[in-house]
C-alpha cells in the first residue's frame, strides 16, 4: 500500500490555502513548504490596495497549516488536536490563523480554519490545565471570495486590542456600566453575522477596551425614526428594525411587520407586510384603522415613498371595518370606567371576552339582562388579570349599575355600633377591604376622598370607624403598595379628623406623625412637639407610640415591658409598631 510522506501532505495543504489567498486581491501569502520554524508555517500579508505596495500594508497574520488525508470529506465542522506548547507560543505572539486541510486526493479537499486570538488562547490554556493537548473545533472556510480578507482584517484589529496586559485584568473587576464596543472592519452588516465577534468593555478607569466575550451575532436590533403613513398622514414616527443575515424586519405599531430581503430595494415585489392584530385595545384600534386606510388607498408610504399594493380583498376591508366598530366600543367603555386596559387580547380567555361584552352592555347600553339584581351594593367584574368594581342601586323602582368610583351617584351607608344603637353615615367604600379596594382597576383616589369628606364626623363612632380604616390603609402601604398618594390621602383624612377632636387628641396626632415619618424626616419643630407630648403623657401605651416615632428603641423596650401582655399584642397590631421593627 502506498503511504503518503509528510512533505507531499504538507504541500497539498499549503497549496490549498495558497489558492484561497489568491482569490483575494488584497492578500499576499508567504507560506513556504518544508518550513521548519517552530509552531508557525508563514504569514498572510493584508494590503489596502491591489498593488500590494508596502505603504498600503494593513497588517500581517501568522498562520499554521495542517493537512490530513481522509477517506471521506467531513461537513462544516471538524475536530483537531492542538499542542499546549504551540498554544502558548501563539498566545505570546498575538494569536494565529490556524488552517486544517482535509483531502481525499489533490482535487478533492476542504479547508477549515479558526482565528485563534489571545482571548481564545487564554481560555483554551485555562481549560487544558495539566493536559498536553486538547481537541478543538474548526469551521469550514466560507466560500465567498472576500471571506479570507475579512477574517484576516478582523484578526489584526482584535489581536492589537488583546494584549497580555489587557487580558491580565479580571473580568470581575470591570465596571459593568462601561461602554460596549464590537469592532468590525466593514460597513457591510453581513460580516457581523458571518464571522465571530469580540465584545469589549471600554473602561475609563483603565483607559482600555477589555475583551469580555466572544459571540456570534444572529440579529441586530435598532430603534429608528422611520416615518410610515398613508395619503400624506403620518401614523407612525418610529419603528424597530431587526437586521438578520438574509433579511430585515421592520416592526411598527403592535401589529405590523414588514420584511425585505437583504440587498433589495424597498418595493412591493420584495416587501411582505404582515398584520397580526396584536396589542392592547388602543394600539390595536390604531393599527386596524391604518390597515383599512392602506387597503382603501392601495398603497403605503414609507419615508414619503409610495409603495403600491396591487391586490386588495374587499371582504377583508369589511371584516376590519366591523372590528374597528367593536374596538371603538371597548375603547369608549374603558375610558368611561377610567381604566387603562393594557392587556393584549391573546392573553385573554373565552370567559374574559364574555365578561368584556357583558360589561360593555352594562355600561354603554344599560342592559342588565345577564345580571341577577337583588340588592344595593357592589359588583365585581373580572377581565384577565384585572377586577373592575361596579355599584348597584335602585331608584324609583329601577335598577342602575355604574362605575363604583362615581361617588356622587353612590348609595348611602348608615352604620351603628350596636344593633339598636344610633346610626351614623360612613363611606360606602368602607364596606370593601382596603386590600381589595385599592387593587380595583378603576380605583380613583379622588372619588374616595370626596366620599370620606362627606362622612358625618360629629359622632365618636364614625370617627373611630374611619380611624381604623385609615390604619388599614397605612398597613396596605407598608405591606402591599408603597404609593405616596395613599399616605397623602390618609394624612389628609387624619388632619380632617383633628378638626372634630382638637389638637389634644393623642391618637390622631400619633397617626399623622407616623405617616410623616414614612414620607420624610421630621423637622426640628416636629421633633420638639413629639418630645413635649411624650414628656406630658402618663399612659405607657401612648408613651410607646411617641418613642416609636422618635426611634428610641432602648426607652421603647422599657415602657413596652410595663404593658400587659394583652396591650403588647394590641400594640403590635398597629402599623406604628412597624417603625419599631425597623430600628
Amino acid at each position: 500500500m502506498f503511504r503518503m510522506n509528510n512533505s507531499i501532505r504538507e504541500m497539498i495543504g499549503v497549496n490549498a490555502v495558497s489558492i484561497e489567498i489568491t482569490r483575494n486581491v488584497f492578500l499576499k501569502g508567504e507560506i513556504p513548504t518544508n518550513d521548519k520554524s517552530v509552531s508557525w508555517d508563514g504569514e498572510i500579508q493584508i494590503y489596502n490596495e491591489k498593488s500590494h505596495h508596502k505603504s498600503t500594508l494593513f497588517g500581517r497574520v501568522p498562520v499554521q497549516v495542517k493537512s490530513r488525508k481522509v477517506k471521506h470529506l467531513n461537513k462544516d465542522k471538524i475536530k483537531y488536536s492542538l499542542n499546549k506548547n504551540d498554544i502558548r507560543n501563539y498566545y505570546h505572539d498575538g494569536g494565529v490563523l490556524f488552517f486544517i486541510v482535509e483531502f481525499i486526493d489533490t482535487d478533492q479537499k476542504k479547508v477549515y480554519y479558526d482565528a485563534l486570538l489571545p482571548f481564545d488562547l487564554k481560555e483554551i490554556i485555562e481549560k487544558m490545565k495539566n493536559q498536553k493537548s486538547i481537541s478543538h473545533e474548526f469551521n469550514i472556510l466560507p466560500s465567498e471570495n472576500d471571506a479570507l480578507d475579512t477574517i484576516c482584517r478582523h484578526f489584526i484589529i482584535n489581536s492589537k486590542k488583546q494584549s497580555q496586559n489587557v487580558l491580565s485584568i479580571n473580568v470581575s473587576d470591570i465596571n459593568r456600566n462601561g461602554t460596549i464596543v464590537i469592532p468590525t472592519v466593514s460597513p457591510n452588516l453581513s460580516t457581523m453575522f458571518d464571522y465571530p465577534a469580540y465584545v469589549y468593555s471600554k473602561e475609563e478607569y483603565y483607559n482600555l477596551e477589555i475583551p469580555i466575550k466572544k459571540i456570534h451575532i444572529f440579529e441586530i436590533i435598532q430603534e429608528t425614526d422611520l416615518q410610515i403613513g398613508v395619503n400624506g398622514e403620518i401614523y407612525y414616527t418610529n419603528a424597530t428594525k431587526r437586521i438578520e443575515k438574509d433579511r430585515t424586519i421592520i416592526e411598527f405599531g403592535d401589529s405590523f411587520k414588514m420584511e425585505i430581503q437583504r440587498g433589495t430595494e424597498l418595493n412591493i415585489r420584495n416587501l411582505n407586510i404582515n398584520f397580526t392584530r396584536s396589542g392592547p385595545i388602543k394600539e390595536r384600534l390604531k393599527d386596524t384603522k391604518f390597515m383599512v386606510s392602506i387597503l382603501i388607498a392601495k398603497h403605503i408610504e414609507v419615508m414619503g415613498s409610495q409603495i403600491i399594493i396591487n391586490t386588495v380583498d374587499h371582504n377583508v376591508i369589511t371584516e376590519l371595518t366591523d372590528l374597528i366598530r367593536d374596538l371603538e366600543e371597548l375603547d369608549k367603555l374603558f375610558d368611561e370606567l377610567n381604566v387603562s386596559f393594557e392587556q393584549p387580547f391573546n392573553n385573554l380567555k373565552v370567559a374574559d371576552f364574555r365578561n368584556m361584552e357583558r360589561l360593555r352592555d352594562i355600561i354603554l347600553y344599560q342592559n342588565y339582562n345577564e345580571l341577577d339584581l337583588k340588592q344595593t351594593g357592589f359588583l365585581k367584574q373580572e377581565i384577565g388579570n384585572i377586577t373592575i368594581l361596579l355599584a348597584v342601586t335602585k331608584k324609583n323602582g329601577e335598577w342602575s349599575v355604574f362605575n363604583a368610583f362615581e361617588s356622587e351617584k353612590l348609595f348611602r351607608i348608615v352604620a351603628s355600633k350596636e344593633p339598636s344603637g344610633p346610626g351614623f353615615e360612613i363611606s360606602p367604600y368602607m364596606m370593601v377591604e382596603v386590600k381589595q379596594l385599592f387593587k380595583m382597576a378603576n380605583f380613583n383616589l379622588q372619588e374616595l376622598e370626596k366620599s370620606f369628606l362627606k362622612i358625618d364626623y360629629d359622632t365618636d363612632s364614625a370617627r373611630q370607624y374611619v380611624n381604623y380604616y385609615l390604619l388599614d390603609i397605612i398597613h396596605h402601604y407598608d405591606e402591599v403598595d408603597q404609593d405616596k398618594e395613599i399616605l397623602d390621602f390618609a394624612k389628609k383624612m387624619y388632619e380632617h379628623l383633628v378638626k372634630f377632636e382638637g389638637e389634644k387628641d393623642e391618637t390622631y396626632f400619633l397617626n399623622v406623625m407616623q405617616i410623616v415619618k414614612r414620607q420624610r424626616k421630621y423637622t426640628q419643630e416636629e421633633i420638639a412637639k413629639i418630645i413635649n407630648r411624650k414628656n406630658k403623657a402618663t399612659d405607657p401605651f401612648i408613651i410607646c407610640g411617641y418613642l416609636a416615632l422618635l426611634g428610641n428603641r432602648t426607652e421603647f423596650d422599657f415602657y413596652f415591658s410595663q404593658l400587659s401582655e394583652e396591650d403588647q399584642d394590641s400594640f403590635k397590631v398597629f402599623p406604628i409598631y412597624k417603625l419599631v421593627e425597623g430600628n
